[in-house]
């Protein structure tokens, strides 16, 4: 998202600087506007489905779901245009409600029509603090009759988490409902060890940041990457979790991440994402490629 800039000047006065203040804060509260009201009801927003491949069989098991907004003026925008602003006001919550609603009636349609795959949804750590996450994703599941083991949440691990026993709480009536618990973007924090040993977690999920420098030309580099990514999948592995290496992109860093026997992985070299006909279409043929294998 960008907007014209005027000319820089060579000495901007106090009054330029705060029209430019103003100008910004009109902007973000129409943003705020709009995204609670007519974008939840005019069909601006849109989910899109990044497919998760099984690295032993190339299928297609899943997929995480993305938001996107089809804004009527500025155009595509990206979840890190206007999710940090959802969060900072009171719009996060209905936001959520609005994307669950949305994943668990397009994932029972395709139950009808034998398509069973994983999908994870990102959710805000807002959501645990007003206590009423675990409800929510419940009443998903039981409204559009999601079998178990089909509907992931995934939290960030660089997410800050001030009442962990509640977070603790509500993660364990969500998987004692049959929903799965994924730590998303496992490698971007400093909590990631803590998280691993506090949090109910099901799957881990590699961050790209990671991934990146498993064909990185600097062998030292390499080397480093490749042994950090082994040791968390060896400790995933043990603890009874399955993994899934995000921001795969080269043929050489899949190849790293079979051998290093990753359960599952997603990035632009094996689908990037689409909207859910497409994801549709991409799973049928993918599970036709392994029953003919």
């Amino acid at each position: 998202m960008s907007r014209e800039r005027a000319e820089p000047r060579s000495a901007p006065g106090r009054h330029g600087f705060a029209e430019d203040l103003s100008d910004d804060h009109r902007a973000r509260l129409d943003i705020l506007e709009r995204l609670r009201g007519a974008a939840m009801t005019e069909h601006e927003l849109q989910m899109l489905y990044q497919p998760i491949v099984d690295l032993a069989s190339d299928t297609i098991v899943g997929a995480e779901a993305l938001i996107r907004w089809n804004h009527p003026e500025l155009g595509l925008l990206l979840p890190g245009n206007f999710i940090p602003l959802a969060e900072q006001s009171d719009l996060i919550i209905p936001l959520t409600d609005w994307v669950l609603d949305e994943v668990g009636r397009t994932m029972s349609a395709w139950q009808h029509r034998d398509i069973s795959v994983q999908v994870g949804i990102n959710v805000s750590p807002l959501h645990f603090a007003a206590g009423t996450l675990a409800t929510d994703v419940i009443g998903v599941v039981d409204r559009f009759g999601i079998p178990p083991g089909r509907f992931v949440i995934e939290l960030a691990e660089s997410t800050s988490l001030h009442d962990i026993d509640a977070v603790v709480e509500q993660l364990t009536d969500v998987r004692d409902h049959g929903v799965l618990v994924a730590i998303d973007d496992f490698g971007s924090g400093f909590s990631s060890l803590e998280r691993l040993a506090t949090l109910p977690v099901d799957i881990l999920k590699i961050d790209k940041s990671l991934t990146q420098h498993l064909d990185s030309h600097d062998g030292e580099r390499r080397r480093t990457m490749s042994a950090l990514c082994s040791a968390v999948i060896h400790v995933a592995h043990e603890l009874g979790m399955d993994t899934v290496v995000e921001g795969i992109e080269t043929s050489a860093q899949l190849d790293v991440c079979i051998d290093m026997e990753v359960t599952s992985g997603q990035g632009h070299l094996l689908g990037r994402p689409m909207v859910a006909s497409k994801f549709e279409a991409a799973r049928l043929r993918s599970g036709a490629r392994s029953e003919s294998a």
